[in-house]
């Protein structure tokens, strides 16, 4: 997951960059929105942030919102008043994460944001190469095999499903299946994904490419296919 940031203040940046880091999310910083939207011809980014209730923040937000940034999510990021929260959905602004709610709670947030962005958009069947995911009757199936997933099992594979070969960490499977980020449910999690790789070992029988989840130590799991 990589996350675009445009903030006016360097400590709040570097407690937020530590805070994604430690969960192998890349935060890539910008000065102004111009080069962000440059940078996002090489790459998507998954969500952006947006620092400050100055007017220079709003006019931030507007020239996203303009010039082509509306397919990922934009957090904004203040001192959470009332008429900065409003200033900042009314510009564009996806969400709003206030200060006091501190880097883990930012990080959090913006996992929640993502996780409901990416859903909509992708509709009921999704595809990873020659295996594809029906959410609606929760099968798992490739052009030989098809099996029934439970319903965590379908929410989890959701997941890894909407980010192919991409990092899914435990805190998005754990807001997935739980509706928070508990460090507590990692063992649940870990019990689902274990009956899920079962399941995509038999989906991949008689496959050239398995279907494969792979563990990502200390930060989540990718979905290899």
């Amino acid at each position: 997951m990589r996350i675009a940031a445009l903030w006016t203040l360097r400590a709040e940046s570097l407690r937020a960059t530590t805070a994604f880091a430690s969960r192998a999310i890349d935060v890539e910083q910008f000065s102004e929105p111009e080069s962000l939207l440059e940078a996002w011809k090489e790459t998507d980014f998954d969500a952006i942030l947006v620092q400050g209730d100055t007017a220079l923040s709003r006019d931030w937000l507007d020239v996203l919102r303009t010039r082509g940034a509306s397919r990922a999510p934009i957090v904004a990021v203040g001192a959470g008043d009332t008429y900065s929260i409003a200033q900042a959905l009314m510009r564009g602004a996806d969400d709003y994460a206030t200060e006091a709610e501190g880097a883990t709670g930012l990080v959090q947030r913006v996992l929640a944001r993502v996780r409901a962005g990416a859903s909509p958009s992708q509709g009921p069947t999704l595809r990873v190469g020659l295996y594809s995911l029906d959410t609606a009757q929760a099968l798992l199936a490739s052009p030989n095999h098809r099996v029934r997933l439970t319903a965590r099992e379908c929410s989890l594979a959701q997941v890894l499903f909407e980010h192919p070969g991409r990092l899914a960490t435990v805190e998005m499977l754990s807001a997935a299946l739980f509706g928070n980020t508990e460090v507590a449910n990692k063992r649940s999690i870990e019990q689902h994904l274990y009956k899920l790789r079962q399941k995509c070992v038999l989906v991949s029988k008689q496959q050239g490419t398995p279907l494969h989840i792979e563990s990502v130590y200390a930060s989540g799991y990718r979905l290899r296919a």
